[in-house]
């Protein structure tokens, strides 16, 4: 990629090119781990094929199962059912592929390896659950499935880990990308108010009956827009309450056990702000380990808590939530809360506009210079949020830039 130099000495760069610099800058600051995770997708692949070879050596296994297993019944069922249990594991199978997913940089492709080769673990521990008389009765001819899915486990484990210590690089590349989200917004906004501009400033005014209709309109997808945030905001009330009763009889333990620990990372931090603590997979995963860490001191005693039965009921009933879909809900409901919101700002906005063209000249006059302070005001946000990004883009990766255009 080629940059231009600026008398400073700054790349100059256009603000379209600099998300593909930015996933550039964050790849290089991601080289240390590349050889490794890059072996651990090769690893992958082989404990895919090893899997494979074994699935297919117990499909066309002729051997009768262990009738003196006391979880057999029926023979012919238990044959029926390794038939079927052979169909879906092959079934799983085919809709994993080990290799690199994609992504605009490394870690995207790497974390996206990650989650295909966690649903394939999941997916398979259910089926072995679904399917545990064929697995008690085959067990003597398991051996090369068992070990080939270890394998597999280790390496998702060393991917995960290897991520997971990136995650200081990760927070810097995420503020960045926000920034660069706002400055697509802020430019956008200026070539809006820009035709806002151009439109007040017309001589052509349209008729009262035009006005009047596309009154109406704006009108009516306001009052459906704010509908719509109701129910949202309703909804993340009650994921919000939900998320709460789950974790707040385990508030006083949480304290007790990052006492008894004295670990950096403490349990109820996570509780108090589990969407700030949780935002990502590697945080989701460090919570249930602390959460598995503090059940194991309740059983051996280290950490003593009135009600421990109760205790033991509430800590189980998280365990087994899916708090991380509900945050990923969360996220997602904010996400569409803001979208609305704008929506309803620019519809606000553009009413406000039409309501005002109905006005004499000296109303339209007004508009115009409220649009054209409006222009200012973006302005002197954009070149505040360009000043960021350069000032970002030198501290986290060593780049001066000067973002043009």
């Amino acid at each position: 990629m080629f940059f231009r130099k600026s008398g400073g000495g700054a790349a100059e760069v256009r603000h379209d090119e600099l998300n593909a610099l930015l996933n550039s800058a964050f790849d290089k600051k991601l080289k240390a781990v590349e050889s490794r995770a890059n072996a651990c997708i090769g690893e992958l692949a082989s404990g895919r094929e090893a899997y494979a070879l074994a699935c297919e050596a117990f499909e066309s296994l002729e051997a009768e199962p262990d009738v003196e297993n006391p979880y057999i019944t029926n023979l012919s069922s238990l044959k029926e059912q390794k038939r079927a249990y052979s169909t879906a594991l092959n079934r799983i199978l085919r809709a994993w592929s080990a290799e690199a997913g994609s992504g605009p940089n490394m870690y995207e492709r790497y974390n996206a390896t990650l989650l295909k080769a966690e649903r394939f673990i999941e997916e398979t521990l259910l089926v072995n659950s679904k399917f545990k008389q064929a697995l008690y009765s085959y067990a003597e001819h398991m051996s090369g499935l068992k070990r080939a899915f270890s394998m597999i486990e280790r390496q998702r484990d060393l991917l995960r880990g290897m991520l997971g210590r990136v995650n200081r690089e990760l927070l810097e590349y995420n503020a960045v990308r926000e920034r660069l989200v706002s400055l697509r917004m802020l430019i956008d906004e200026m070539k809006l108010n820009s035709d806002t501009v151009e439109s007040l400033a017309a001589t052509t005014r349209p008729t009262g009956d035009q006005l009047s209709a596309e009154e109406g309109t704006l009108e009516n997808e306001i009052a459906a827009s704010e509908r719509d945030l109701q129910r949202l905001n309703a909804e993340g009330s009650r994921l919000r309450a939900e998320m709460g009763r789950l974790m707040a009889p385990l508030e006083r333990a949480a304290r007790k056990f990052d006492h008894a620990s004295g670990r950096k990372e403490r349990l109820s931090d996570f509780i108090a702000e589990p969407e700030a603590r949780m935002a990502d997979r590697a945080g989701y995963e460090e919570f249930r380990r602390l959460l598995s860490e503090m059940e194991k001191a309740l059983e051996s005693g280290s950490v003593e808590i009135e009600n421990s039965p109760k205790l033991k009921e509430a800590l189980a009933m998280l365990m087994g939530s899916n708090l991380h879909g509900t945050i990923s809900a969360l996220r997602d409901l904010d996400v569409k809360r803001l979208e609305l919101e704008g929506g309803i700002r620019r519809s606000r906005a553009a009413l406000a506009r039409l309501r005002d063209s109905r006005d004499s000249e000296k109303r339209t006059a007004a508009a115009l210079e409220s649009a054209m302070t409006h222009s200012k005001d973006a302005a002197e946000m954009l070149d505040s949020t360009k000043r960021s990004v350069e000032r970002l883009f030198l501290e986290y990766y060593g780049q001066k830039i000067k973002i043009i255009d």
